[in-house]
């Protein structure tokens, strides 16, 4: 179930099919560690859970970008039972918290490519492409769309292509228009 969405992000609540009562449970029912609970009522507390779980079931909750048309993982975190509050809980606030943070930082091409948004590639490639001949451009399309980015090298000067505020644009050193040139021929060659 989709808990929250925008353009780049959601947060969705699925079921959890991985947990362990042993996971869920802890050190909780411990007559050991809770010497102050008589251990008869411990277990008729650890039966109540374990119906809880069956009942009720066990829930996550995944924070999502949108990456080519497709949702990649972000963050995720399973283990709660019943009564999941959706909106309310504090695990979407949480994940509300990171979207912000991520939607207005700073980004680099080089430290970020896992988050770009298929806006981001696209802003990036009307920077980049700007004077490039169609057989070129039509490369630096596949690369920056085809699901290359593993393969375009990690090049200090990629980090000096920057998204602020929304906006992508190239951090020259010193020359802008050879830098540029170096940029395209390190994403267009992948070396």
């Amino acid at each position: 179930m989709i808990i929250f969405q925008n353009d780049k992000f959601r947060i969705t609540e699925v079921l959890d099919h991985n947990y362990t009562y042993s996971d869920l449970k802890g050190d909780i029912y411990d007559p050991e560690l809770n010497p102050d609970i008589c251990p008869e009522e411990l277990k008729e507390q650890e039966l109540e859970f374990e119906k809880k779980v069956e009942t009720e079931g066990v829930f996550g909750y995944e924070l999502e970008k949108i990456v080519m048309g497709g949702w990649e993982h972000i963050d995720s975190c399973y283990g709660f039972v019943g009564d999941h509050e959706t909106n309310d809980h504090y695990i979407v606030d949480e994940y509300k918290t990171q979207i912000q943070a991520l939607q207005f930082r700073q980004f680099n091409f080089n430290s970020d490519r896992e988050l770009l948004t298929l806006d981001d590639r696209k802003l990036i490639f009307e920077l980049l492409a700007k004077g490039l001949r169609d057989k070129n451009r039509a490369l630096l399309y596949r690369r920056l769309f085809g699901g290359f980015d593993n393969l375009i090298p990690h090049h200090g000067i990629l980090g000096r292509l920057i998204k602020d505020r929304g906006v992508w644009s190239y951090c020259a050193g010193q020359s802008y228009p050879d830098e540029i040139r170096t940029v395209r021929k390190i994403i267009l060659e992948l070396k």
